[in-house]
């Protein structure tokens, strides 16, 4: 995306047109007084708000799909926080499967579950389920999820730097770990 927003970018300053970007709505997007650095800056923030509002309408979707599915909130306390991607929803098996679990990061602290209704587990299928977890079970599940957003992902990472950055630290310590073991 950067590379194609790049080429149109230096192409109106070669060209001494107007830097404005139409988007699919037909709205302008006015760059005459930005620099490139900044432009893309811009570009990469409005992605990630589409992205965003992309994951709700998907969850929205899913819920529809899975709409006899329990829904639990559970936040995370660890000092490393939640990160998301642009393909931000883990499942531990095909979406149409009955027995497919659904995850969704909402925040750094807090992520959406989605499971099959068991009435063993609670009798109200519509109560949403909530569950925090401690400082020490919170840190492994984070880096794990964290871990998992970053392999699935296609182009981006979303989250606070030093969380991306220490899930990096914690992933390539267990690679090379698994390396020399």
């Amino acid at each position: 995306m950067n590379g194609v927003f790049e080429y149109a970018f230096l192409a109106h300053e070669q060209l001494g047109t107007q830097k404005k970007i139409v988007s699919d709505d037909r709205t302008a997007i006015d760059q005459e007084d930005k620099t490139l650095e900044d432009a893309i800056k811009e570009s990469n923030n409005s992605n990630r708000q589409a992205a965003n509002l992309e994951s709700v309408k998907r969850l929205k979707r899913i819920a529809e799909l899975k709409s006899d599915y329990h829904i639990m909130v559970v936040k995370y306390t660890s000092e490393i926080g939640l990160i998301s991607s642009d393909r931000p929803v883990l499942t531990n098996e095909s979406m149409y499967s009955p027995d497919c679990k659904i995850k969704l990061p909402i925040d750094r602290n807090h992520i959406v579950c989605l499971y099959p209704y068991d009435k063993e587990i609670d009798v109200d299928p519509y109560k949403i389920l909530r569950l925090e977890h401690n400082k020490h079970v919170s840190m492994s599940s984070v880096l794990s999820l964290n871990i998992s957003q970053i392999e699935q992902s296609d182009h981006f990472i979303y989250g606070n730097k030093a969380d991306i950055e220490e899930t990096f630290k914690y992933s390539n310590k267990l690679l090379n770990d698994s390396n020399n073991g």
